[in-house]
């Protein structure tokens, strides 16, 4: 089973960087979650013409040493950090 959570309720996460600045853990509901594997990584621009506003993001798909397969993303116009997908 997957949980989505949309835009307007995604959940926000505090990354953390290693020296050389990749996305080693993120932080969430209190609980910091240490970055085991990346297994896709991606960027989305869009919507640049559009009177809703620029759409531009960068996707990981992560799994935890925890156990945690997930999809986090960066919106890149707002410089914050969300949990998009949970997978059990």
């Amino acid at each position: 089973m997957t949980r989505l959570w949309l835009q307007n309720t995604a959940c926000t996460i505090t990354p953390k960087s290693d020296a050389q600045g990749q996305l080693c853990a993120f932080t969430w509901n209190g609980r910091t979650y240490h970055i085991e594997r990346v297994l896709q990584h991606w960027r989305v621009d869009c919507d640049w013409w559009s009177d809703a506003g620029q759409v531009s993001r960068e996707y990981w798909a992560v799994t935890t040493k925890a156990d945690l397969l997930c999809v986090l993303y960066c919106d890149r116009c707002a410089q914050r950090w969300y949990l998009s997908k949970v997978y059990d």
